[in-house]
């Protein structure tokens, strides 16, 4: 009797475990809806008004972080600010251009983005150059809007053989 209550507790902790998530919760495709849109907003903002307060779109948490070409390059959110507020005044334009995206919503509070991006960057001191890559965000609901949780960009780099 004892190891059939053993084996009950098994089963049910294995059913469990396996189980999908219940996403009769919640709209998944209203929230990639949700992020796509914030995610349009941040390249209106970078393309009309530049890198200037583009941090709001990041999260107020401690957890943030985001990685550049394999590399935490900013480990929490100060350090993006502080690093955008250096770039900021070397920068005459940024012209940023969706090529393709996806979305993978995983609970109603949480989305994974991604994005093919090309990125023209002219400096005032007339040099310019383009970044070619992609980006994943991992997007989380805080209050009424999505926040970039933390993310990664890399450019496309050539192979070597």
């Amino acid at each position: 009797m004892k190891n059939l209550k053993y084996s009950i507790i098994l089963i049910s902790i294995f059913v469990i475990g396996c189980a999908k998530p219940n996403t009769d919760a919640y709209d998944a495709s209203q929230i990639a809806s949700e992020v796509e849109a914030v995610f349009q907003a941040y390249v209106d903002h970078i393309n009309t008004a530049g890198l200037a307060s583009v941090d709001t779109f990041f999260i107020d948490d401690e957890r943030f972080y985001w990685v550049e070409d394999g590399v935490i390059q900013y480990p929490n959110k100060t350090s993006l600010i502080h690093g955008l507020k250096e770039f900021i005044p070397q920068v005459t334009s940024i012209g940023m251009e969706i090529i393709s995206t996806k979305t993978h919503v995983i609970s109603d509070g949480h989305a994974s983005f991604f994005v093919r991006f090309k990125e023209e960057i002219v400096l005032n001191s007339g040099y310019s150059f383009t970044l070619d890559g992609a980006i994943t965000i991992l997007f989380e609901k805080q209050g009424s809007t999505w926040k970039f949780l933390n993310g990664h960009s890399s450019v496309i780099k050539p192979r070597t053989n």
